[in-house]
């Protein structure tokens, strides 16, 4: 057991202020202690009243419920966080794939690949919630409890952009070449949501390649927005024979509503060059129940 870093003299003094008419959660918010801690100290050097007593005890029941429900919470071990960087040449080498802009210059299209995300945060778990166990009748209580929530919260960084041209400057059909890089892509932070999906990069920062040029613009070289959803599911399952169960179930896709922008138009040709013009999904609920026998 620790000592308490309070003196007998200083538990004293708080307990004269509570025998003269002050709550204890107003003494014990003074000398950095619980509502509970002051109703121990009393305990300890004067006794209690009827009625403090009762309080204390409530609070004492109020603490063990708490325990109660988070003592199901668990979090998944598969919860992580990843901050990579993948890099490679981005050249389409499956059937039917263009290859390389240059043939004899592969590394042209060396940099970040299309599935890159610089940080990846995941987070999942799983929680039996501890209710309607203590109802009496059978029927309530299987109704109430044994429900299971479960939860995926994921924060990802966007997806790489390359900016095309749009215009073809090799005359070989193939459409790969990117655009001339001619300023500071970066726009000033601290804009509006409204202003990023207008103009997510600076679009003066590009133009046009001269016929016969590949672009100056690298692959990859601008990222997206990135993504923020959670997905939660509630089940239940219910024993309606040895060999025939019924589980009711409810899943909401990102629950929280939260507008995932999608990736801006990056084509220079294109008259939306620059600006967002799609959202990820919203909320989605789903409710069902599955028989198996």
């Amino acid at each position: 057991m620790t000592k308490s870093k309070h003196s007998e003299a200083a538990m004293i003094a708080a307990l004269r202020q509570v025998d003269a008419g002050r709550t204890a959660a107003e003494v014990g918010r003074e000398v950095g202690v619980s509502a509970a801690t002051i109703y121990a100290w009393k305990a300890k050097y004067g006794g209690m009243s009827v009625s403090e007593a009762q309080e204390a005890k409530q609070l004492r029941n109020e603490n063990a419920r708490l325990k109660q429900l988070v003592a199901g919470l668990s979090l998944d071990k598969d919860a992580s966080y990843t901050w990579s960087k993948a890099l490679g040449v981005n050249v389409p080498l499956g059937e039917g794939g263009l290859g390389a802009r240059d043939p004899f210059n592969r590394q042209l299209d060396y940099g970040p690949l299309s599935f890159n995300r610089t940080n990846s945060w995941v987070t999942t778990f799983i929680w039996d919630l501890p209710f309607g166990q203590h109802l009496s009748l059978p029927i309530l209580r299987g109704l109430a409890s044994g429900w299971e929530l479960n939860a995926i919260n994921t924060v990802r960084s966007g997806s790489p952009l390359t900016v095309r041209s749009g215009r073809d400057p090799l005359l070989n059909g193939d459409n790969l070449g990117t655009a001339d890089l001619v300023g500071n892509p970066s726009l000033a932070g601290g804009r509006s949501e409204g202003e990023r999906i207008l103009e997510w990069f600076n679009i003066n920062a590009f133009s046009q390649p001269a016929i016969g040029t590949y672009g100056t613009t690298g692959v990859n070289t601008l990222t997206g927005p990135g993504t923020w959803n959670v997905d939660c599911g509630i089940y239940k399952s219910f024993k309606i024979k040895e060999d025939v169960n019924l589980q009711l179930r409810g899943e909401f896709y990102n629950m929280l509503n939260h507008t995932n922008l999608g990736d801006p138009n990056t084509t220079l040709s294109n008259g939306t060059f620059g600006r967002i013009t799609s959202t990820g999904d919203p909320r989605v609920i789903e409710v069902g129940a599955h028989l198996s026998f």
